[in-house]
């Protein structure tokens, strides 16, 4: 039987931390992107405006695991490539509220090239979100990570973070 031989400076920098406020290299992202999801909750907000600690309806709970299901067993770059828009499987803009939120949560400035995406929790849902009369519309937003890990931060009910 062989043994496994890992590299010591890989395997720390495997688990090394993501980071809110630095992006990762050109060549770390192209692999990311190349690989089957890894899902990490180390960064997840819990208890703030958009924390995972609000109330779920049922459907959401159900879309976050059927999305997540569905994404985890391909690429980031296939999901892109081959998913119809009405996925809502999108790349975020670093601006407005999420800009503020990434750095209310690392009390840093936060660097233009870091990648975070979302998903809708029920795709091709078209109706508008609002808070005021109660509409849902929701979203999670995660960090594209090294090694194809993504890191799951956001839960926006409303659709506010990035509208």
């Amino acid at each position: 039987m062989n043994d496994l031989e890992i590299d010591d400076e890989l395997l720390t920098c495997f688990h090394q931390p993501a980071s809110l406020t630095e992006s990762i290299s050109y060549e770390d992202s192209k692999l990311s992107m190349s690989q089957q999801m890894i899902v990490s909750y180390d960064l997840l907000d819990l208890d703030g405006k958009y924390g995972f600690l609000q109330d779920f309806t049922q459907e959401e709970i159900h879309g976050y695991f059927c999305q997540m299901n569905k994404y985890s067993s391909v690429s980031m770059n296939e999901i892109i490539d081959t998913f119809d828009y009405g996925e809502h499987f999108n790349e975020s803009k670093i601006r407005g509220n999420l800009l503020q939120l990434l750095k209310e949560r690392s009390g840093k400035q936060v660097d233009d090239g870091v990648m975070v995406y979302h998903f809708a929790l029920e795709p091709h849902k078209c109706e508008e979100a609002s808070r005021d009369k109660g509409t849902r519309n929701s979203r999670v937003y995660f960090l594209v990570g090294k090694f194809g890990i993504v890191h799951v931060l956001f839960f926006d009910p409303y659709h506010e973070i990035n509208p």
